[in-house]
């Protein structure tokens, strides 16, 4: 199958792409999570019997902020590179490779990239 670029693929990177807004609150929810642990394990080390509940809310917001990232569609082609940077990005760093190597749906995911490239007007 080969895929054919709209002529006005450029002009759709004028229009705000949603998923500059998706990867960011999956870049604040990982922070505050990982931020989360590290209060977490000071904690535990203070022997505090309630330790884990401080990233419980930090680990579910980012659990939620994942599953709307991957589940997300671009709507420019800018914001496709964009997205398609950070999922590499999550995959190539000790700390997050787990969230797609783990937890990720390769279906999910091509659909999700299958709705981007329609959305930016590539066809089949």
């Amino acid at each position: 199958m080969a895929w054919h670029l709209p002529r006005s693929a450029g002009a759709s990177a004028r229009v705000p792409d949603a998923i500059y807004a998706t990867i960011e609150v999956h870049r604040q929810a990982h922070v505050a999570h990982t931020d989360a642990l590290t209060l977490q394990h000071r904690l535990e080390i203070a022997h505090d019997p309630d330790a884990y509940l401080v990233s419980a809310k930090p680990c579910d917001d980012e659990n939620d902020a994942f599953e709307a990232l991957v589940t997300a569609s671009a709507t420019t082609l800018p914001g496709l590179i964009a997205w398609l940077d950070y999922l590499q990005e999550l995959s190539s760093e000790f700390e997050t490779e787990w969230m797609m190597t783990d937890r990720t749906c390769a279906a999910v995911l091509v659909d999700s990239f299958v709705a981007s490239l329609k959305n930016i007007g590539v066809r089949a």
